[in-house]
């Protein structure tokens, strides 16, 4: 099932036009990434699907619905959920008490459930449980940021650079809990990534882009055939 389908995508910043022209899809259980090199419009793609940027062409769908310029507040109402390459966590708070203020939405009855299922999907988390936020490390400050996003359980992912800064020993065990909420909840990832090898170990499908505009689609076990990857860049 397609959750999610842009069709032309153009958007930008003011009078900056920086996509002129993308069309994805991501599927129910899927991991599909974006590639491209520093500029190409990937996060601006991420930021406009969401409704944090402006969609000035195309459209955006999300389970056959048009969600173009849909605000912020509804593309997470409606089970869309978006995580900037910023490690964005309340440093001033717990890590259980950053993991309650994101499931408010949640009612009451849910939130004690949330909170267990980011222990058992980062178990740093249950052992740091009243650890202020702004005392972990970067990459456990990556997790707690993840954890809270899955805390209202999205049906879609935009993830934006979530290996950004982190050991790799961190970025497996991140990506390893990508794979698995896909393949046993459904969950839909677009997941824009510079590490290359990480990103097709958990992928399934790959999207480039190049100057605003996608250029190349192929399975990622296709393009784990490759030795190199320059052209993609």
């Amino acid at each position: 099932m397609t959750l999610l389908s842009v069709t032309g995508l153009q958007a930008g910043y003011g009078r900056k036009q920086v996509v002129f022209d993308a069309s994805l899809e991501v599927d129910q259980g899927t991991v599909v990434v974006l590639l491209g090199h520093n500029g190409a419009g990937k996060t601006t793609i991420l930021r406009a699907i969401q409704g944090v940027l402006p969609v000035t062409g195309g459209a955006v769908r999300v389970d056959g619905v048009d969600t173009t310029n849909a605000t912020p507040k509804a593309m997470v109402t409606g089970g869309v959920a978006f995580m900037p390459s910023e490690r964005f966590v309340y440093e001033d708070l717990a890590v259980e008490d950053n993991l309650i203020a994101a499931s408010l939405p949640l009612p009451r009855a849910l939130r004690r459930e949330a909170l267990n299922r980011a222990a058992d999907l980062f178990p740093v988390l249950g052992e740091r449980r009243k650890q202020l936020a702004g005392t972990l490390s970067g990459g456990q400050k990556r997790m707690l940021s993840t954890a809270m996003l899955l805390t209202v359980r999205p049906r879609l992912l935009l993830l934006d650079e979530p290996s950004l800064g982190l050991a790799p020993a961190v970025v497996d065990e991140m990506f390893d809990v990508l794979r698995r909420l896909c393949d046993e909840e459904g969950l839909g990832i677009l997941l824009v990534e510079q590490n290359v090898g990480q990103a097709l170990r958990i992928g399934d499908e790959v999207y480039a882009l190049r100057a605003g505009r996608i250029f190349l689609k192929e399975s990622a076990a296709q393009l784990r055939t490759r030795s190199e990857y320059w052209d993609l860049f």
